[in-house]
């Protein structure tokens, strides 16, 4: 839903976001209160993957900009993918390109 927060700063990242439609701003908000959007994020596009490995809170907030739909990627079955196949590790463009586990750990849908 338009609006809707999937994440504030500061919270922990265990896993990655996969937009599949609409769009999320990525932001942080000063001190006196006003907001610097960071990046808009768009439908085929991923984000919080660059906290999630070395395991650090979220620097920004993500939030609905209009209706949409997230598909989250737990952290966990990432870890597994590779264990199982270090080459998974390597794969062009991370996740996403990597179909065969997609099915496995993906949970928490937003929209």
């Amino acid at each position: 839903m338009k609006g809707q927060t999937v994440f504030q700063k500061g919270d922990p990242c265990d896993g990655m976001f996969l937009v599949v439609y609409g769009r999320i701003k990525l932001a942080i908000s000063s001190s006196q209160g006003s907001e610097k959007v960071m990046e808009i994020v768009h439908p085929g596009q991923s984000f919080a993957e660059a906290v999630m490995f070395p395991g650090r809170p979220c620097p920004v907030m993500a939030q609905f900009l209009e209706d949409g739909f997230l598909l989250k990627v737990d952290a966990q079955a990432i870890y597994q993918a590779i264990e199982r196949d270090p080459a998974f590790a390597l794969t062009s463009g991370g996740p996403v390109d990597a179909p065969a586990w997609l099915g496995q750990g993906c949970g928490a849908l937003f929209h």
